[in-house]
């Protein structure tokens, strides 16, 4: 069948349109987030932390180093954009200050190596999502300090949970709070998930330790523990004597275990009891 030649201008289109296709691509590929820091083609290179927070914001996407401790002024509201930021930690971020610092958007604090702290300290409070879409991940964080409390996340003045998840993962302290430690301030969850898995300490609170400022759940919001292990509390305990519990939600530990008290080792005055919506779920037998 006879079919009628391209003309030299219809050639010239046809190599306009593959060249925009062929930036496209490449642009597309730029965009991706791949876990790895090391860079590779169509990748985004690693990239050294702020030191401030220009304007109360930092805005951060792709792949972060903290390759020696690394300290940003407190009064921060941290966002992982579009993909989200993978920040890979060979030493600890410290939010300095008594200010209040916020996580929101999607961040992965991956730890690389065995530490002497937490792999991420809150010098003041700390507040997580604004948000459904919210994700804050911790993965990999060991804190071998006897003296420093808290494997993945330290927080002096109060963690308040709005939305989202919280996660942490194969983390651990020899302190105790091998997921997460709460100095004072306590915990304040109104929605959304925290979720611990495979987090140990030697000490006190596999997953979660508040040592003081009380703890308080909403009905909509639930903490969820799986292989967790510690010498006392081995998904979560609370250390202050007369600690108020006001727990509406809902606590799960599966596969949890601890050498002394069990899964949760609670201390609270029998009036700060928790409420009658409080559903507490053992799961499996240690």
């Amino acid at each position: 069948m006879w079919r009628r030649a391209l003309t030299m201008p219809g050639l010239l289109l046809l190599g306009l349109l593959a060249f925009i296709e062929g930036v496209r691509r490449a642009e597309q590929d730029m965009e991706d987030v791949d876990p790895s820091p090391k860079a590779g083609k169509g990748k985004l290179q690693p990239r050294s932390l702020p030191d401030t927070c220009e304007g109360g914001t930092l805005m951060l996407e792709g792949q972060y180093n903290v390759d020696k401790e690394h300290a940003i002024s407190g009064g921060c509201q941290v966002r992982g954009k579009g993909k989200g930021a993978n920040i890979h930690l060979n030493a600890p971020l410290v939010f300095e200050g008594d200010q209040d610092a916020s996580f929101a958007g999607t961040l992965r604090f991956i730890g690389k190596g065995v530490l002497q702290k937490a792999c991420v300290v809150v010098q003041g409070r700390l507040t997580v999502g604004l948000g459904h879409g919210d994700y804050i991940l911790f993965t990999g964080c060991h804190n071998k300090e006897i003296e420093q409390l808290g494997g993945a996340l330290y927080v002096e003045q109060g963690l308040v949970m709005r939305s989202g998840t919280l996660e942490v993962k194969g983390s651990s302290s020899l302190a105790g709070g091998g997921g997460i430690y709460i100095r004072k301030g306590g915990l304040r969850q109104s929605a959304g998930s925290i979720k611990l898995d495979g987090c140990k300490s030697e000490g006190i609170g596999g997953g979660l330790l508040i040592k003081a400022g009380g703890f308080n759940q909403d009905a909509t919001a639930d903490i969820h523990c799986v292989d967790c292990s510690a010498k006392h509390g081995g998904c979560l305990a609370t250390e202050q004597a007369d600690l108020a519990l006001d727990v509406h939600g809902t606590i799960e530990a599966h596969n949890c275990v601890a050498e002394g008290s069990g899964r949760f080792a609670f201390t609270s005055n029998t009036d700060n009891a928790p409420g009658q919506q409080w559903s507490l779920v053992l799961g499996t037998a240690s």
